[in-house]
């Protein structure tokens, strides 16, 4: 998502060009794993379209001061009834949580950054990453807070990039591309 929003949908990465992968997001194949790239390289290229965004006065938000999500590896369970081999849900912080979270991490930190950019004049554009977060945190909220002095604008938000979006992200970055 960053990418289509930086670079537009027609660009054409530079990957490891030994691998013959076909990536539905061509744009974005430097950034993602199946690239081929090495870490490095992976990170210099999302550096370099973090800082293209915030040149831009582009900010992706998510509101959380902390990653909710602990990276952990996959386990499996089989079913004692079918035999059948299921993936085990993650552990996870309570979902009762995740909204106070939210709430909390806005007004306390993330609201402030938010306001002294848009007041400098540094923020164009608002893109909540997420429906829970614009869900928790509301467009009033984020509304009110580039108030003033700033031109900026929220957008309406954008699937987190962990979300299971049925038919692909293919139509949320070309949108997201027309905004920018």
């Amino acid at each position: 998502m960053f990418a289509a929003c930086s670079r537009g949908v027609e660009y054409i990465a530079t990957t490891n060009a030994t691998l013959k992968k076909s990536f539905s997001s061509p744009f974005a194949a430097d950034l993602l794993k199946g690239g081929g790239l090495s870490v490095e390289e992976r990170l210099k290229a999302k550096l370099e379209v973090l800082e293209d965004l915030r040149s831009r006065g582009i900010w992706l938000l998510d509101a959380s001061i902390f990653g909710w999500y602990i990276s952990q590896p996959q386990q499996y369970t089989r079913s004692l009834i079918s035999d059948e081999v299921h993936r085990k849900a993650k552990c996870r912080p309570p979902l009762e949580l995740k909204r106070p979270n939210l709430v909390l991490s806005w007004e306390l930190f993330t609201k402030h950054v938010i306001r002294e950019v848009a007041d400098e004049g540094h923020l164009k554009l608002l893109v909540p990453i997420g429906m829970e977060v614009e869900a928790a945190l509301t467009r009033d909220r984020l509304e009110h807070a580039i108030r003033g002095k700033s031109g900026a604008r929220v957008t309406g938000s954008f699937p987190a990039p962990n979300a299971w979006i049925p038919g692909g992200y293919g139509p949320f970055h070309a949108k997201l591309a027309a905004l920018v």
